[in-house]
């Protein structure tokens, strides 16, 4: 058995994995129930600060 793969069996198995690696969840449809306020602030650079 040659253990080498040429550039179109990696190809295909770089494809084939991609269609079954795990997809991750739609983002839109997540909505996990409310568990509290958090005192914190967002500068407008991006630094957050928790209160």
């Amino acid at each position: 058995m040659n253990d080498k793969l040429n550039l179109n069996d990696l190809a295909d198995k770089v494809e084939q994995t991609a269609e079954t690696e795990k997809k991750l969840p739609p983002l839109e449809k997540w909505n996990p129930p409310f568990s509290g306020d958090l005192d914190m602030r967002i500068q407008r650079d991006g630094k957050w600060f928790y209160l």
